[in-house]
């Protein structure tokens, strides 16, 4: 979710969401750039272009599945068994 001055654009609106939140487990191939290769995009991909002002405050929003905020998920916003990029 991304934020223009503090205004929501809408949920998954103007970016491209990934489906498949796994590891990239072959860290030679090019699957490793923007978890890329096995990861579908959610479809449909949105075509919207969200535009700011010069000097505009961007925000972003990342969350544990594609339903957004979830309180009572422990894994929100990110499962403690990610550990990141491993190399």
């Amino acid at each position: 979710q991304v934020y223009i001055n503090g205004v929501d654009q809408g949920h998954i609106n103007g970016i491209r969401v990934p489906d498949y939140g796994g590891p990239i487990t072959d860290v030679t191939s090019n699957d490793v750039i923007c978890n890329g290769g096995i990861n579908p995009y959610h479809q449909p991909i949105s075509k919207a272009v969200l535009t700011a002002p010069a000097g505009a405050q961007i925000a972003a929003e990342w969350h544990h599945t594609l339903s957004g905020a979830d309180p009572s998920d422990p894994a929100d916003p990110i499962d403690a068994s990610h550990k990141g990029p491993v190399i």
